[in-house]
């Protein structure tokens, strides 16, 4: 669908959901995630619907090392959220922030306005995925989540259409 320097992205098919169930379960992509519950197989179809947004697979070669996706949370205001996670055995490649760029690209052609993200307060490799690509922090939620017997902070990071076209 996509194709960057060392990256592709395509859509999810349904050969891909072992991979993103076996990594979405990983605790050490979980563990980042809002939505902290293991995956079942049986939901990964529903957890990649078209219809919740746009999710990509992310490839180095043809092997997938990871997801991004594209959530139209505010549809009417053309406003759209940005995730990624990247296997653990491929992080610290850059594959986060080409992918991400990769999808923000895509997310230029469907009008969207602004592009939002979010990262735990204590994620610093997202936090540096996101200012890579010209995102800035707008807020910080204290205590927002509650993970592993912890409250844990979550930081809101915003780009708008001008700063984005500017890179």
């Amino acid at each position: 669908f996509l194709r960057g320097e060392r990256l592709t992205l395509r859509t999810i098919e349904s050969a891909d959901h072992d991979f993103v169930h076996r990594h979405w379960n990983d605790p050490a992509v979980r563990y980042y995630a809002e939505q902290p519950a293991p995956l079942s197989k049986e939901d990964v179809p529903e957890f990649v619907d078209p219809d919740r947004g746009v999710h990509f697979l992310v490839c180095h070669d043809e092997e997938p090392v990871g997801c991004v996706i594209l959530i139209d949370i505010f549809e009417a205001a053309g406003n759209g959220e940005l995730g990624y996670w990247i296997a653990p055995e491929h992080q610290g490649h850059g594959y986060a922030t080409e992918a991400a760029d990769l999808c923000l690209e895509h997310a230029s052609t469907t009008g969207d306005s602004e592009v939002i993200a979010r990262a735990f307060g204590e994620n610093d490799a997202s936090h540096r995925v996101l200012e890579k690509l010209g995102f800035q922090q707008e807020g910080r939620l204290r205590d927002q989540h509650y993970i592993n017997g912890e409250r844990k902070d979550m930081c809101l990071f915003g780009l708008r259409r001008p700063e984005w076209e500017r890179r």
